[in-house]
């Protein structure tokens, strides 16, 4: 059994009140690495805390 289809019977498992969270990471885990949404903060500046 591949991975993709170990990840289907998982997803089968998960109760219906959880499948939200699961939802949200599949979704950042479909998005490519290839360039990063942020630019990095220039060396000396400081970062806001949120």
């Amino acid at each position: 059994m591949d991975y993709r289809e170990y990840a289907k019977e998982l997803i089968d498992q998960i109760p219906e009140s959880n499948l939200l969270y699961v939802m949200c990471f599949l979704q950042g885990a479909a998005l490519t690495d290839s360039k990063p949404s942020a630019k990095p903060a220039p060396e000396g500046a400081e970062q806001e805390d949120h």
